[in-house]
């Protein structure tokens, strides 16, 4: 998801569902310490817990907490990139658009197809993104044996998915200036 976002040093990152806060780590140690990120979720033991990890990682300093529920308004702006681990993130599609700059990424992982589903078709439906992807993350363990490498028969697995939606600017028919030279 890193990878897919395009943030680097400097950049200033949403995150909403920060959990037990691993991906707050990761992303906090990609921004440098002339980045931002903004880590919200509805749960202060959520919070409680991503604030330890985060200290103890080193990276506390590159991150501020809050409680929030980004399915309503938020209060930081000009963001870089977005990161939503919410049950329902197409509640989130508004607001989150709200903060994030022009052509930035939103990215959110869900469990289920149900949510993929409904959180295509309300990025859809908003205007508001374009390159729309979404990508199946399956963890397969192999079974390795001379002349016989294959995927082991029995497994116990687990799969998600990636939404990935491009902010577009929306421009008005009505407030286009034409200069002309």
């Amino acid at each position: 998801m890193i990878h897919l976002s395009g943030i680097g040093c400097g950049s200033r990152v949403g995150e909403a569902g920060v959990g037990s806060g691993a991906l707050s780590i990761a992303i906090a140690s990609v921004i440098c310490d002339s980045g931002k990120l903004y880590g919200y979720d509805i749960s202060e033991r959520a919070l409680k817990v991503a604030r330890e990890n985060l200290e103890k990682a080193g990276l506390l300093h590159r991150v501020v907490l809050a409680k929030r529920d980004v399915r309503e308004e938020l209060d930081v702006g000009s963001l870089d990139a977005f990161f939503l681990d919410i049950p329902d993130p197409w509640n989130a599609v508004n607001s989150v658009s709200r903060a994030l700059n022009p052509s930035a990424p939103l990215l959110a992982y869900v469990p289920t197809v149900n949510q993929v589903e409904k959180t295509v078709l309300a990025l859809r439906e908003s205007d508001l993104f374009r390159d729309i992807h979404v990508y199946e993350v399956l963890l397969r363990e192999y079974s390795v044996e001379k002349n016989a490498v294959r995927p082991k028969t029995r497994m116990i697995g687990h799969t998600g998915y990636i939404i990935f939606a491009r902010r577009v600017l929306q421009v008005s028919p009505h407030n286009v200036e034409v200069h002309y030279v």
